[in-house]
């Protein structure tokens, strides 16, 4: 869990701080400060984790541990192949 990636923003309608986890993405929390927010938002994410693991299930792979190729692969329409 501390390896996940979070966030507070700003929310000037609502007057406060926002935060998300990125790794789940349909969590969030909210409070006067972001230091707060994201303390909040840490504790939605390891309850989460903690029903998950309970459940048997795994929870998602932070996005500092995921490894990727490297490649970037772009797709395009073949009268744009060079000759």
């Amino acid at each position: 869990m501390e390896n996940y990636t979070y966030r507070a923003e700003w929310a000037p309608d609502r007057g406060e701080y926002v935060a998300t986890c990125l790794e789940f993405p349909s969590r969030y929390a909210r409070a006067l400060t972001a230091h707060e927010a994201i303390e909040r938002i840490q504790q939605v994410i390891a309850e989460e984790v903690a029903e998950l693991i309970e459940c048997g299930m795994e929870p998602p792979p932070s996005l500092t541990d995921r490894h990727y190729s490297g490649r970037f692969v772009v797709r395009t329409s073949p009268s744009f192949t060079a000759a």
